[in-house]
């Protein structure tokens, strides 16, 4: 009698491990990187995971990040009741490369982030040369390097092309 009713704890809370996550639903999603809050484009397409549960949300959050180019690292934190909270580490592009009038933000391990009409940074103008580049590629070694050697010279003597 005594070792039944010891075990009638154990084998209800184990069932509520289990049962709870799957039946649990996510009504509150927060997006932070470490530059304050997520993109518009990333909390937006978080947002659309809020209502379903624990699992399916932690799932879609991974297929998510994959589709993200920007996104080095992620991790969650589920905050009862129904609160899960996403922190993202995102890579910033280093020099971009102008190609056709637009220009391809790439960061310093050859990743190209985004692409854009205007531009601050450094940049390697493109001039005859085709890259082909599309988001979420990886840039040629000859242009990874070109743009390594121009940020450099962009920070020490604030060259920009």
């Amino acid at each position: 009698m005594k070792k039944l009713i010891f075990l009638i704890p154990i084998i209800l809370f184990t069932i509520v491990i289990f049962l709870l996550p799957r039946n649990l639903k996510i009504t509150n999603l927060y997006c932070t990187s470490q530059y304050g809050p997520c993109s518009k484009e990333l909390a937006s397409s978080l947002k659309t995971l809020e209502g379903k549960s624990y699992f399916q949300t932690k799932k879609q959050i991974k297929d998510i990040f994959k589709n993200q180019p920007d996104v080095e690292k992620y991790g969650g934190r589920f905050l009862p009741p129904t609160k899960l909270s996403i922190d993202v580490i995102v890579t910033k592009p280093t020099f971009a490369f102008k190609q056709d009038e637009k220009f391809f933000l790439i960061d310093n391990k050859g990743n190209v982030l985004g692409q854009t009409e205007q531009n601050n940074l450094p940049f390697i103008d493109a001039r005859g040369h085709k890259a082909n580049l599309k988001v979420s590629d990886i840039a040629e070694s000859e242009i990874v390097f070109a743009g390594k050697v121009l940020q450099k010279a962009f920070v020490i003597y604030t060259v920009n092309q």
